[in-house]
């Protein structure tokens, strides 16, 4: 692809935070178990102190009304231990997509959370603005096939170079690589991980995301949920199912290929079928896309689906056309990574973090931003 098929940049920062009315409808709020995606509370939020004190009282009223619908914000929710009632909520940056600029969450200001139809007080702490570490797992879903050679070492470079850049906060990374069946691996860690996994010996191309980083992901793989051709839907269900989540931290799933998503007779790895199934505690699914213009390319559904449709059914999702060796691919300066690097941590005081609860994330920027996402059926993991 020329550069002419390249979204421009104002395009790209409105797909950040620009969601269809459709997917602004309540959802359900069950995340998959620990036991069976490897959800490991670990270091963020844990590291601040809880202190109900410090957390204003419930000022009444109401979150304004949304009318723009141009945004929607993600979140994950973990309440402490200590009895407080105390509940955290990790959230991403958002990009007003009218002024291209990141909005500043300001408590029942730009940025509200009703508890069962109650409006809660807030207590935000940037991680921009502070020292505070907030936890982030981000996971890269590569197309390995053949049609991914050309670009297969810089994309691979690119996401060393974001990897590193992301050191100072609690970010960790993760790798999947596939062709339609899972055929390489590493599970969410340290950059330091990734960088030695991807820059291994007697590896180049599309090779430096085959082979697993040990044999329980390698077993994983064996009876994963697979394509006959290439799909990132398995790669996204393998590392649901298998990483090392943390129970805290915002979740990303990048998936970067240059072919359609292909199904095959598995209707369970259909576009449909993941986006039925999504929910906003789920994380958010983004898009590489090294292939020929997604505007103009026929895509069929259940055969041949166009990858930049997960994209559209998740929060945050947002897409990305690169050329087709991928050497205009600078992760390092997208907006992704300047939301990454404003993630905020909502504190509020639930009236009971044992029960499930309906909560409501609003935002709401002056004349240009607004959004909401409802989590029905919501119980708090500690």
């Amino acid at each position: 692809m020329d550069s002419r098929h390249r979204a421009p940049v104002g395009h790209w920062i409105r797909l950040l935070v620009a969601f269809s009315a459709a997917t602004a409808a309540g959802c359900s709020g069950s995340l998959p178990s620990e036991e069976a995606s490897g959800a490991k509370p670990s270091g963020g939020t844990s590291s601040i102190p809880a202190d109900a004190s410090k957390i204003p009282a419930d000022p009444g009223g109401a979150a304004p009304q949304t009318k723009l619908n141009n945004l929607r914000p993600a979140a994950t929710f973990q309440a402490t231990t200590d009895g407080s009632n105390i509940v955290r909520v990790t959230t991403l940056g958002l990009i007003d997509p009218v002024t291209s600029k990141l909005i500043d969450f300001r408590p029942n200001d730009t940025v509200y959370l009703s508890e069962d139809g109650i409006l809660k007080g807030l207590r935000i702490t940037s991680a921009a603005a502070s020292s505070t570490k907030l936890a982030t797992d981000i996971v890269f879903v590569i197309d390995n096939s053949s049609s991914m050679d050309a670009e297969a070492n810089s994309i691979a470079d690119k996401i060393i170079a974001f990897a590193n850049l992301l050191k100072a906060l609690d970010v960790h990374i993760g790798i999947v690589g596939q062709n339609g069946k899972i055929t390489g691996a590493i599970n969410l860690g340290p950059s330091t991980d990734v960088e030695g996994y991807l820059k291994r010996s007697n590896t180049t191309g599309t090779a430096r995301t085959k082979g697993f980083a040990n044999t329980t992901l390698e077993t994983a793989a064996k009876t994963a949920p697979s394509s006959a051709s290439e799909n990132g839907i398995p790669g996204v269900l393998f590392a649901e199912k298998n990483f090392a989540w943390r129970t805290e931290a915002a979740r990303v799933f990048v998936n970067v290929t240059d072919e359609s998503t292909q199904p095959g007779s598995n209707k369970e790895l259909t576009t449909k079928a993941l986006c039925t199934g999504w929910n906003p505690l789920r994380g958010t699914i983004p898009t590489i896309w090294s292939g020929p213009t997604l505007s103009t390319t026929k895509w069929t559904e259940g055969s041949s689906e166009n990858p930049a449709d997960l994209s559209t059914c998740t929060p945050g999702g947002v897409v990305l056309s690169v050329k087709s060796d991928a050497s205009d691919l600078d992760l390092t300066t997208l907006p992704m990574t300047e939301a990454l690097r404003n993630t905020s941590l909502l504190e509020f005081v639930s009236s009971d973090v044992s029960k499930t609860h309906e909560v409501v994330l609003t935002v709401k920027n002056g004349t240009t931003a607004d959004g909401k996402t409802t989590y029905s059926n919501l119980k708090y993991p500690k």
